[in-house]
């Protein structure tokens, strides 16, 4: 398989992130068992993880050290959020069955909790802004996107107080990430300076 033939398959990973973040939500709001909404989630912040390699191959030579630098942190903050995304949804609620007393309403009393809680909010917060910098500087397939995961990544932080914040930043970055695989898929070859 050719580098150009895993890039064009992990551009389809990253547009089918957003309907399966989309399926999450709809599962989440409809009140159906909450560990299948998890499950979603999980495999859609996967698929948009490989989304978002498809992009940095595609034009890994445009982008650049920074998007080298910035695709690393967004991977980590990826796989980090994933891991805390599993611990809250998975564990919390086996430790509570084991001890009801416990309550997990206020994360703040359970210092690594909210210590992996934080960090992973400010991995996605450089990763994003870093990411989404290198493509709105450098990227020659498109660069609004770059644009909308600066701004995914700077609406997380704020998505613990307002709601509707989080839920922006939350589907915005599966929406950049479906955008720029429809351009990768389009011009279907790996990229190299000059190229438009």
């Amino acid at each position: 398989m050719t580098l150009t033939k895993v890039v064009q398959v992990f551009a389809v990973f990253g547009i089918l992130g957003l309907f399966v973040q989309i399926a999450s939500i709809i599962v989440n709001i409809s009140g159906l068992e909450s560990t299948f909404s998890i499950y979603l989630n999980v495999l859609a912040w996967i698929l948009v993880m490989f989304g978002a390699i498809a992009v940095y191959l595609r034009q890994f030579e445009n982008l650049g050290k920074l998007g080298f630098f910035s695709i690393v942190i967004m991977l980590i903050a990826f796989v980090w959020t994933i891991g805390y995304v599993e611990l809250v949804g998975f564990s919390l609620p086996v430790i509570h069955e084991l001890n009801p007393s416990a309550n997990f309403e206020n994360l703040s009393d359970y210092g690594p909790i909210s210590e992996a809680g934080f960090t992973s909010s400010i991995l996605i917060l450089v990763g994003e802004v870093l990411y989404g910098l290198s493509i709105y500087l450098y990227s020659k397939l498109t660069r609004w996107p770059g644009a909308l995961i600066m701004i995914a990544g700077v609406l997380n932080v704020f998505g613990s107080l307002i709601d509707i914040l989080g839920l922006i930043s939350y589907i915005s970055l599966p929406i950049a990430i479906l955008w720029m695989c429809i351009k990768v898929l389009k011009t279907g070859r790996i990229a190299s300076k000059g190229h438009n």
